[in-house]
């Protein structure tokens, strides 16, 4: 496959989130709580995204691609635990509140279970970093971002703006701005989007580097 197809991929997720976010406009309460609601649609594909992201590793790249970017596995399963809520599910507290270490209701066993998950996490996407950061930053540096760079690039600020606006009204509050309700239904609406346009383009990442290795050891072997 070409560059320009998958570029033209990336363009499609992108005009998908957007046309999503504004067919949120067109649903009633029921049809919006159906597919941006908690276990709603959007949420069950997001999850279902990164575990898929996952199977494309290993079945389409392969055993020995799989072992080599393991610690990428871990991550994307850890992004997918964390929207089927698995980070509130089994404990009292969030473990990603930042109360969750003081709270007299979460048991010292279940801290240390779950820091350890955390740190674990960490220092997957430290290996993460030190084997593919290098590269990465290079191609940045001198503006020769290939199509997986993008797909990575974009899911990075899509959830960080994804993450900026949840709880836009409580958040605004806090330094004194009010906003309206709508417009933090319309954020939440944006939000859900947008955390599902991150896998989708992980996937297109994953399928871009299978299919340059394959490329690369088909060279190595003529």
């Amino acid at each position: 496959m070409k560059s320009s197809n998958y570029y033209g991929i990336i363009l499609a997720v992108l005009a998908g989130t957007a046309a999503l976010i504004l067919l949120s406009q067109f649903l009633d309460e029921t049809g919006n709580r159906i597919t941006f609601g908690e276990h709603g649609i959007a949420e069950s594909l997001s999850a279902f995204g990164y575990f898929a992201c996952v199977l494309v590793m290993g079945g389409y790249g392969g055993s020995a691609f799989l072992k080599r970017n393991w610690f990428l596995a871990v991550i994307l399963i850890a992004f997918c635990a964390r929207e089927l809520d698995f980070d509130k599910a089994f404990t009292a507290e969030g473990v990603l509140k930042s109360r969750f270490l003081m709270s007299p209701d979460v048991s010292l066993q279940a801290k240390i279970v779950a820091y350890t998950i955390l740190a674990f996490v960490l220092w997957c996407g430290l290996l993460a970093l030190k084997n593919h950061g290098p590269r990465f930053w290079q191609a940045l540096r001198h503006r020769s971002l290939d199509p997986g760079h993008w797909c990575i690039l974009l899911p990075i600020i899509l959830l960080g703006v994804a993450k900026t606006v949840d709880g836009l009204g409580r958040k605004m509050k806090s330094i004194g701005l009010e906003v309206t309700q709508e417009t933090e239904i319309i954020s939440h609406y944006a939000e859900e989007s947008m955390e599902l346009a991150a896998p989708i383009l992980f996937i297109v990442a994953a399928v871009y580097y299978i299919r340059i290795n394959r490329i690369g050891q088909n060279r190595g072997r003529s």
